[in-house]
């Protein structure tokens, strides 16, 4: 299931440059093959999941289709705040 959602983002983000991925700093090889195909459409938000949501909000307000990634303890949980504020 997640190489098939990895393939998926790949594809879309070699389609669409405005397709970004943020992820935490989660510390395996899941998206490696993104990072490798495209390296400028990749960014490592580190352990902050609530700022990678501002990011994220800020960056699709300004045109870009961002995709945020993270465990499940994390995201949505923790970044609630950030969701009803910052993206609704």
């Amino acid at each position: 299931m997640r190489d098939v959602f990895s393939d998926a983002l790949v594809a879309a983000a070699k389609k669409d440059p405005k397709v970004l991925l943020l992820t935490g700093d989660h510390g395996y090889a899941f998206f490696d093959r993104f990072r490798k195909a495209c390296p400028d459409q990749y960014i490592n938000c580190g352990i902050a999941e609530q700022k990678m949501v501002d990011v994220e909000a800020g960056l699709a307000k300004a045109g870009s289709k961002p995709v945020v990634y993270g465990l499940a303890a994390f995201v949505p949980i923790r970044v609630f705040e950030q969701i009803k504020i910052d993206v609704c």
